[in-house]
């Protein structure tokens, strides 16, 4: 069965995303009763994403992991709810071709999926 590009979001990038807000939340000094709440998580969810017991097959790049760490600030503050936060990641993510990158470390891609610098994935 071949991955759809929304399947291969909310499998793999959804939770990686969410792996380093937790990881960046209790950084910041946040318990894991605090952060759950605030990205809408239990506290046995952001223990295991803490731990890499979810989320671990993707590992996100050095500067998309720094981008999420500036975002978190904001999530910390609460100047940005989590919702959001992962909204304008995960928007980035797939604008700078990184959905593709997932894609094609999972499986062969579709014949015809040439993705360039501003394209949609697997148009």
């Amino acid at each position: 069965m071949q991955l759809q590009p929304q399947e291969i979001e909310v499998w793999y990038l959804l939770p990686a995303i969410r792996r380093e807000l937790c990881r960046e939340l209790v950084a910041r000094g946040l318990s894991q009763r605090e952060t759950a709440k605030l990205l809408g998580l239990t506290e046995a969810s952001v223990s295991h994403y803490f731990n890499s017991r979810r989320a671990a097959k993707v590992k996100l790049s050095a500067t998309f992991t720094s981008r999420i760490r500036e975002v978190s600030k904001q999530v910390a503050m609460k100047k940005l709810t989590a919702y959001v936060a992962i909204q304008l990641l995960a928007a980035e993510f797939k604008r700078k071709g990184g959905l593709c990158y997932i894609h094609r470390s999972m499986e062969k891609v579709p014949a015809g999926c040439s993705r360039r610098l501003g394209e949609v994935c697997c148009e």
